[in-house]
């Protein structure tokens, strides 16, 4: 059996009949269910020509994707693999049709007619079996200024292609094939019209593509005439959405009622420079020219006020007599347009019968694909910048054909980019509320980060480098749009009015902030961020992640997508089914945003069955997507910069969480335990701190040991355990998570889980299923503050960071304090 093509494995025939459109034909013929039925597949295709590639469309896509023979291979095994009886194909390039896939379709034992505008480099492809179907008769549609539609010709470019094709039953085993869907109908149906088209491609010109859709109803209505009894498939990218009049005229029951924002997008729009009259050009100078005073004049000031008095008064004159003017010429040609349009609408409504789109319920069968913009229709068939539904199969209903079936599109997470973050919110919410602190308390401290790599077996190769670098430099051109700052204030409140004003204008600027150079010797990445703190300080999750997905993109390649969805719903519904409350916290080790919207997409499934186990998700662009809350509170950075600055270790967190209690006066009340060991926190976390904050975030040692320390102090303080959270975050897979809820319940107090790797990094060996392939073990770590050094001191002492000599000089202070644990 041949290799399922990627672009086809997620999709599927769904089950459709036509009495799912509200708007069935009540004269339409029943169809018998006997051996009689002729049944084929229909496929219309926007191939774009690879001279329409632009790279800026496709920001997501690898620049060997784009390029014309991988592109060509994976199209000619998806074509090949759906072998459809009829194909309609759009934007198919000369060159590609004469080389490629014309010689490829004659192989497949199609029968194809091509056509295309002379002026430009591609055109429009009806491809059918030949085995199934022979040509009866063709028309070839240019709809140019050669054309006229209601006395007006048309000033654009495009073509339609219709062929008039007989079914071929002389073998009567054909007539019985099963049916795999498309359209179907008696076999005595004497033949189809089948027409395939690409229209304007502007978004404003509905006028124009009005104007094309009745010259290519009024050519297939040709046809009709001269084959009557044959029905019509028309396929095509008809840059219409399903909102627009020319939808509703072609699809609704007549009289059709448009709305007036459809009208009003009806008027003609005019495309080109139109060159100003050039008797007003001579006119506008001399005046112009009048009005200024000669070189031989001599004027008093009292004339020179008096003349200028005089100008003003007759330019002022002169331009409102202009405005009135052009306000009159513009009344006419409204109402000049108004009529065209309505001649347009009514030749439509009163020529042409409604047809019926096949995908017209498609939303109802999917509801993922549903949209409050129209109904019916799925949500897009393009998905680029711009995600938009503008592709159709449209039919004549009450003709003998029957939908059965149609394919299923895409899921939008497996459209997603899997490259550059493009957006400020694809980020973790820490870095959004540490740089809000940041600003407070210390905005003009610089700083250095520094990456390090705790796996020396990692290695980096040129072409992982150069890829990561790029996307690097890329990160200049985000920014905070207006709707992302919207978000943040209506969904974090904790966040300020000044500092949503800042976002709104931050910039990253790699260039001077981001150093990385590749050690070829070592094959290692080295890499350090310098600037304000308050600049840079965004920079450690989008990094991290880039630098994971050039790993696993050009190093270790041994993995894929097999499953994904599959095993992280499997250990979503183990943790709920447990009880476990947790959040996603995938974003800085992930292999590729598509892995951690993968993760995210199916979490949303548990989180429909259990509901409030998903908490959230510590990215943010991923919260607003999926429509769960964002999670996140503070990073070690904060802490081992404050106790630099403050020149205290012993008291380094005391002094950050009441900064921090300062800032957000309540708000993101979860504390972090292990910058200097739990130890030194606890001495720090008095009555005051502990009843202020919700909670401890444990992040290193055993888990087990940790709660009942963590019991007992709340206990010495007089607070009952049972009113407080620990949230857990190191290294949690399932398992680990739901014994330590179960020890965390005999405890009496409250947990809950951010979960990351084990969520966006849990791979096995493409080649070798049964063998885990390794996750990344990367970490970006505050150096120097002021420059001064700044440590970490983990509960696990493969865990700290830092200069070797500060690192030994904090033992020592916290050692002869009694805060060091041995």
């Amino acid at each position: 059996m041949s290799t399922i093509p990627g672009a086809c494995k997620s999709r599927f025939w769904i089950p459709v009949t036509t009495n799912a459109n509200s708007d069935k034909d009540s004269n339409a013929r029943e169809l018998s269910d006997d051996s009689t039925r002729l049944s084929f597949t229909v496929m219309s295709y926007n191939i774009l020509c690879q001279k329409l590639v632009r790279r800026d469309l496709f920001k997501y896509a690898s620049k060997n994707s784009l390029r014309m023979k991988p592109r060509r291979e994976r199209m000619l095994k998806e074509l090949k693999y759906w072998d459809a009886d009829i194909m309609c194909l759009q934007e198919v390039g000369t060159e590609e049709w004469q080389l490629v896939l014309g010689p490829q379709c004659k192989r497949a034992n199609y029968d194809s007619h091509m056509y295309q505008s002379l002026s430009k480099s591609h055109g429009v492809c009806i491809s059918w079996k030949k085995d199934r179907f022979h040509l009866v008769d063709q028309a070839y549609l240019a709809m140019d200024r050669s054309m006229k539609v209601c006395d007006e010709a048309l000033n654009t470019d495009n073509v339609a292609l219709i062929v008039v094709l007989r079914p071929d039953l002389a073998d009567p085993a054909e007539d019985a094939k099963s049916d795999t869907g498309g359209a179907g109908g008696k076999n005595h149906c004497p033949g189809i019209i089948v027409s395939s088209t690409h229209l304007f491609w502007h978004p404003t010109a509905c006028y124009q593509r009005l104007q094309q859709q009745i010259a290519l109803m009024t050519a297939v209505q040709s046809l009709q005439q001269k084959y009557p009894g044959y029905p019509v498939i028309s396929c095509g990218d008809y840059n219409t959405t399903p909102d627009d009049a020319g939808y509703d005229l072609l699809t609704k029951h007549r009289p059709v009622a448009l709305n007036e924002w459809q009208l009003d997008n009806l008027l003609p729009v005019y495309f080109g420079n139109e060159k100003r009259n050039e008797s007003e050009k001579k006119e506008n100078l001399a005046e112009e020219s009048s009005a200024q005073p000669s070189s031989n004049d001599t004027l008093s000031y009292a004339s020179m006020a008096t003349a200028g008095t005089d100008a003003e008064t007759n330019e002022t004159l002169r331009k409102r007599r202009k405005l009135e003017e052009e306000e009159r010429v513009a009344e006419e040609q409204l109402e000049k347009d108004v009529k065209r349009v309505q001649t347009l609408v009514s030749t439509f409504q009163g020529d042409f019968a409604p047809m019926r789109s096949c995908y017209g319920t498609y939303a109802d069968l999917d509801p993922s694909y549903k949209t409050d913009k129209w109904a019916g229709e799925p949500i897009y068939t393009n998905y680029t910048a711009w995600k938009g539904t503008l592709d159709y199969i449209f039919y004549t209903p009450g003709m003998g054909l029957d939908v059965r079936e149609i394919m299923s599109l895409p899921a939008e997470r497996l459209m997603k980019p899997e490259g550059t973050p493009d957006s400020i919110l694809d980020q973790d919410l820490y870095k959004f509320c540490m740089q809000q602190a940041v600003l407070e308390h210390y905005p003009d401290v610089y700083v250095e980060y520094g990456f390090v790599n705790r796996d020396t077996t990692a290695r980096f190769n040129q072409r992982s480098f150069d890829w990561m670098r790029a996307r690097i430099d890329s990160l200049s051109e985000i920014i905070a749009t207006e709707d992302d700052i919207e978000y943040l204030r209506s969904t974090c409140s904790y966040l300020s009015d000044d500092y949503l004003q800042f976002l709104s204008k931050y910039r990253f600027d790699p260039s001077t902030e981001v150093f990385c150079s590749l050690d070829k010797e070592r094959s290692a990445l080295d890499l350090t961020i310098k600037g304000k703190w308050s600049q840079v300080i965004l920079y450690e999750i989008p990094l991290l992640s880039l630098i994971s997905e050039a790993y696993f993109k050009f190093v270790d390649r041994d993995w894929n997508y097999d499953g994904q969805y599959e095993k992280t719903i499997e250990k979503g519904n183990r943790l709920a089914q447990a009880g476990c409350n947790f959040a996603e916290f995938g974003t800085r080790r992930r292999r590729n945003f598509r892995t951690q919207d993968i993760v995210m997409a199916a979490l949303l499934s548990i989180r429909k069955d259990s509901p409030g186990r998903l908490t959230g998700s510590s990215n943010v662009y991923l919260a607003r997507k999926y429509g769960v809350p964002p999670i996140g509170t503070v990073g070690h950075e904060w802490t081992m910069a404050i106790a630099a600055l403050e020149g205290t270790y012993k008291n380094g967190n005391s002094l950050a969480l009441r900064k921090w209690n300062k800032t957000f006066k309540g708000n993101l009340g979860i504390a972090l335990t292990d910058t200097f060991g739990t130890k030194a926190f606890f001495a720090n976390f008095d009555y005051d701190l502990a009843s202020k904050y919700d909670g401890v975030r444990h992040d290193s040692g055993d888990p087990t040991s940790f709660t009942v320390a963590v019991c007992d102090h709340y206990k010495s303080l007089g607070i009952d355990p049972k009113t407080k959270v620990i949230v857990f975050s190191d290294g949690l897979y399932p398992g680990s998570a739901i014994s330590i809820k179960k020890h965390a319940d005999q405890c009496g107090i409250k947990c809950a889980f951010g979960i990351g790797t084990n969520f966006t990094n849990d791979f096995t060996c493409a080649s070798a299923p049964l063998i885990q392939s390794k996750a990344a073990n990367i970490v970006i770590k505050l150096f120097r503050c002021n420059a001064k050094y700044c440590i970490k001191l983990s509960d696990v002492a493969s865990k700290h960071t830092g200069n070797a000599n500060e690192l030994e000089r904090a033992q020592s202070e916290l050692l002869n304090a009694g805060l060091l644990a041995m």
